[in-house]
């Protein structure tokens, strides 16, 4: 069993230029034999998993979408920054799970990566005594849920600027003797244009004029300063 069980450990960056080990995510490669072995188990347990999972957790439950997380979330910030007024406060909780994947039995939450959202209504006396109640500290955003923003404010092109990042990331990795026009074409649809396919599936974004112009730059050559050298 022992190279049945056998795996890969490959380090993913969390961050863009990561200096410590702690902005690593470790991830497990399996082999052919042992996805094999998993996914009979699963078929098998398959009739009893709704016993045991609840409803909330629509990510296990078969014909749910993990995008109706997204969606649930979306709301729930967007009720409470738009909470202006009445006695009751609104307030929600980003935790990080300490040592998730070395540990089996229990989970510590991690309080220094952890952050609370509180309502714009809050009074900074009310922040400020609730903060030190939980020892979390309070932030303005939550960041990415999902490779998706949570508050999405006016600027959507702040909101979803990471999107153009990712899209000019790529294309720097084009070489000018390796990839030919029919090959750039070919490229862009099937990479280029399918990274913000999946936030398209929850949010309607604007700036897809940008990304166009970047991608039809690439394309011809004529390339702007953003992306370097043209092909």
């Amino acid at each position: 069993m022992a190279d049945v069980n056998c795996t890969v450990l490959v380090l993913i960056p969390k961050v863009v230029e990561p200096e410590q080990m702690s902005q690593f995510r470790p991830i497990a490669l399996c082999n052919g034999i042992y996805k094999i072995v998993v996914k009979v188990l699963v078929n098998r347990l398959r009739p009893l998993l709704t016993d045991y999972i609840d409803d909330n957790q629509s990510a296990f439950i078969p014909d749910r979408l993990i995008m109706d997380n997204v969606l649930i979330a979306h709301e729930l910030f967007h009720f409470l920054k738009h909470d202006n007024g009445g006695a009751s406060r609104g307030a929600a909780l980003k935790l990080d799970m300490e040592k998730a994947y070395e540990r089996l039995s229990g989970q510590k939450v991690n309080f220094t990566k952890s952050n609370i959202y509180l309502s714009p209504a809050t009074s900074p006396e009310r922040q400020t005594q609730l903060c030190s109640l939980v020892d979390i500290s309070s932030v303005a955003d939550l960041g990415i849920y999902l490779q998706m923003p949570l508050i999405v404010g006016r600027n959507k092109n702040q909101s979803f600027g990471f999107l153009c990042d990712k899209v000019a990331a790529r294309v720097r990795s084009w070489t000018k003797n390796l990839i030919n026009y029919g090959g750039r074409v070919v490229y862009i649809k099937v990479v280029g244009q399918a990274i913000p396919t999946y936030i398209m599936g929850c949010y309607l974004i604007r700036i897809g004029c940008y990304l166009t112009s970047l991608l039809d730059d690439r394309i011809s050559g004529q390339v702007t300063p953003l992306l370097g050298d043209g092909l």
